[in-house]
């Protein structure tokens, strides 16, 4: 059973024996939250818990190193690859590396 708000974890287990694995899966619903996610966020920022926010210092820096990313795929020096959520990645991906 799937809750609107709910962690699931699938796993192999040892089975019977230890040369046979079993599926084991673990499902805990977890209450809605109170507020919305940026709700938690802002309250945390006003109680001075900065755990789920960036410091200015971190943001520039965040930003300087993403920006020549961007710039790239919009002047198309570099392809922007799209590929299927949950998948492997794009096509030809060398993933022995």
């Amino acid at each position: 059973m799937t809750y609107p708000e709910s962690l699931t974890l699938a796993l192999n287990a040892v089975g019977t024996s230890v040369d046979t694995l079993a599926p084991l899966t673990l499902t805990a619903r977890i209450e809605p939250p109170e507020l919305p996610a940026y709700g938690t966020l802002l309250l945390n920022v006003l109680r001075g818990d900065p755990a789920l926010s960036l410091r200015a210092d971190e943001a520039e820096e965040a930003w300087r190193v993403l920006e020549p990313v961007l710039s790239g795929w919009a002047r198309d020096l570099v392809p922007l690859e799209e590929y299927p959520a949950g998948s492997l990645g794009p096509p030809g991906i060398d993933r022995n590396r």
